[in-house]
């Protein structure tokens, strides 16, 4: 059984992929909001926290750049899963390997780190590997498309 079809009719395999990238993609984007705006509620108390530890910075910086940083960290998440999600739901094949090269880079990037300090999470782990798996599978099933419409 020939899992890539012809023509506009893909696949169930690829329709598969595309929906999950879309919807944890979304989801990722609504987490990350989520996040945001449980920083900045609690901005004052994260404060207070830095100042303890550290009596040399002040409250009030601490919250401002507690504020900058999670704004910036903010800004790039969302703005990577926007690049997966527009890819995904435009099947557009600049945009997934974009994506996807960036899930591998991340996952290089924090398996070096896990190994380095000799502390592996499991769970993120395998999460994360299931993500790269699916955003490079993904972008193989658009470039196995583009092929069978160039024919």
């Amino acid at each position: 059984m020939l899992l890539v079809s012809y023509g506009n009719d893909p696949s169930l395999s690829f329709k598969c992929k595309k929906y999950s990238i879309i919807i944890l993609t979304s989801i990722s984007i609504l987490l990350t909001l989520i996040v945001f705006i449980f920083v900045f509620v609690i901005a004052d108390k994260l404060a207070i926290i830095v100042h303890d530890q550290d009596p040399n910075i002040s409250i009030k910086t601490a919250k401002i750049k507690l504020m900058i940083a999670s704004t910036i960290f903010s800004i790039i998440s969302i703005a990577f899963a926007l690049i997966g999600l527009f890819g995904a739901i435009n099947e557009n094949y600049c945009l997934s390997i974009t994506y996807s090269i960036l899930w591998i880079i991340g996952f290089i990037i924090n398996s070096v780190k896990a190994f380095i300090i000799g502390q592996i999470y499991w769970i993120p782990f395998i999460i994360e590997l299931c993500f790269t798996c699916l955003s490079v599978l993904f972008v193989l099933d658009l470039r196995r498309m583009h092929v069978y419409e160039e024919i």
